[in-house]
């Protein structure tokens, strides 16, 4: 998002009106397709971000026309175990793949406050705003840092609150909670959040309960050798291999984002999400989320596993950049909303801690 608003700034022409295919990891050597009208001509704006025109679509380009990414990671800085783990688990996830989680990445909108769109569902409007307006997180600045710690100690005395902000649309917030407590208020500070942000919050809570859903889906097939990762919002678990038959099992299971109108789902899907909602507190309908306008709820279905395609290990060798420790070079594809992450954590992660 950072690469399309500079590019769009650079080019003088609105962010909505570059189209691209999904988010990329911002560290990392990335490649993506973008899309603009014809007769629109784009530039960089940043050093790190460079474009390279390819050609004409009848179309723009979007998630709908993705169908996987290619990877190429260096593993570096392994431990002797580590090694080991690699050696062992790439023939392992050949051939059964690995736990289809949401990784750490999706939940980078997700503070000390928690979720903005748990607060938002429950009703706590105010509370969501102050998430908003509050949280802190890696990238901030010092600067950044002290002025959120001002607004939050600021909380309630809203002309001091007015002050603090510095965007238009946290000043659009700041003079929705002016207008006092009444739902409707508290709704225009809510859709003063920037589309794309808003979607972010959503998603990251959406992705949160899918993974509970599918931790629950996966329970009946852990064996023994099962490891657990540790993760922000939680634990992932692995399995180390499957029966044919849990195999064949969970690669047909299909399991839907939760949005008020829940796609059709096998009925093991279905009490799995019950389960999690009501541990949550949270009904269905709550999802419709009313007078709520710049974002929504979609559901979508999303594997349960994923089995990488052409997983190749260079094998483990000393790492030149860091004696001692050993690394490997692994190339593999995946299809469209699946995390190169989960898959390195799926091997190395096997390592004994």
């Amino acid at each position: 998002m950072d690469a399309v608003r500079s590019i769009a700034e650079a080019s003088g022409i609105a962010p909505a009106m570059v189209r691209y295919a999904g988010l990329k990891d911002r560290h990392a050597l990335t490649y993506q397709h973008l899309s603009v009208p014809a007769g629109m001509e784009l530039v960089s704006g940043n050093p790190s971000v460079k474009l390279r025109f390819l050609g004409f679509s009848h179309d723009f380009v979007s998630t709908k026309v993705l169908t996987g990414n290619a990877f190429r990671v260096t593993l570096r800085s392994l431990s002797a175990l580590e090694q080991d783990a690699v050696s062992v688990r790439v023939p392992e996830v050949t051939a059964f793949g690995f736990p289809n989680y949401y990784d750490d990445q999706r939940f980078g909108s997700v503070a000390g406050e928690g979720f903005f769109a748990e607060r938002l569902l429950r009703g706590h409007l105010r509370g969501a705003l102050k998430i908003h307006l509050t949280s802190h997180f890696p990238n901030d600045s010092p600067k950044e840092r002290e002025r959120k710690t001002k607004v939050a100690a600021s909380w309630g005395k809203w002309d001091e609150v007015r002050d603090l902000c510095v965007t238009a649309d946290e000043i659009a917030v700041a003079e929705a909670l002016r207008k006092g407590g009444r739902r409707n208020d508290l709704l225009l500070g809510v859709n003063a959040i920037p589309a794309e942000e808003a979607a972010i919050y959503l998603s990251a809570y959406q992705s949160y309960l899918w993974n509970k859903v599918l931790g629950i889906l996966l329970g009946p097939h852990f064996h023994d050798h099962a490891f657990t990762v540790p993760g922000k919002m939680g634990g992932y678990r692995f399995y180390r291999s499957l029966s044919e038959k849990s195999l064949q099992r969970l690669l047909s299971l299909q399991v839907p984002t939760v949005a008020r109108r829940l796609l059709p789902c096998d009925a093991e899907v279905q009490e799995a999400i019950e389960t999690v909602l009501a541990e949550a507190g949270i009904p269905l309908s709550a999802f419709g989320l009313r007078g709520v306008r710049n974002a929504y709820f979609h559901s979508f279905h999303r594997p349960a596993i994923v089995v990488p395609r052409d997983l190749v290990s260079s094998g483990v060798s000393p790492d030149d950049r860091y004696p001692g420790t050993g690394k490997a070079c692994l190339e593999f594809r995946l299809p469209a909303g699946s995390y190169a992450t989960m898959l390195i954590k799926a091997v190395v992660g096997a390592a004994p801690r």
